[in-house]
């Protein structure tokens, strides 16, 4: 769990904070950009991240709050939460940015879709293949 200091900065603070963060990531490349993040960010923060990327792409895809809770090991809570955020558009930059690179987020589902067959959760059904007839892969 990560532990937020109740001592807060100034809103003015932290948007320049955050504004200087979102500078240089943009100028870096993927290798200095995983090299940083990898040592800011701990275990537990990368996990956190990497399980909401995963929500959002399956939510997405359509698959359901529960079954995603249950595929993730993650609480129905923190999943209906970001299914909530999904609704009401929170994540629609997000979805969109990495269906741009449409080799990028069949990488992603690759991934989710191993993750998931490994663990016995899931079975394959035609790998990647069951991907391509969704709207936003149509040729």
């Amino acid at each position: 769990m990560v532990h937020i200091n109740r001592n807060e900065l100034p809103k003015e603070d932290l948007h320049a904070l955050f504004s200087q963060f979102d500078t240089l990531l943009n100028k870096l490349d993927r290798g200095a950009t995983s090299t940083l993040l990898n040592e800011l960010l701990g275990r537990e923060e990368r996990i956190t991240l990497a399980k909401r990327l995963a929500v959002v792409i399956l939510l997405n895809e359509g698959m359901s709050g529960y079954k995603t809770a249950k595929v993730l090991k993650l609480s129905p809570t923190t999943t209906g939460r970001i299914a909530e955020d999904v609704r009401k558009g929170t994540y629609k930059k997000t979805i969109e940015i990495l269906q741009k690179n449409k080799r990028s987020y069949l990488a992603i589902l690759d991934t989710i879709d191993s993750i998931l067959h490994l663990g016995g959760i899931l079975p394959h059904r035609h790998g990647l293949e069951r991907y391509r007839s969704l709207n936003h892969y149509s040729h």
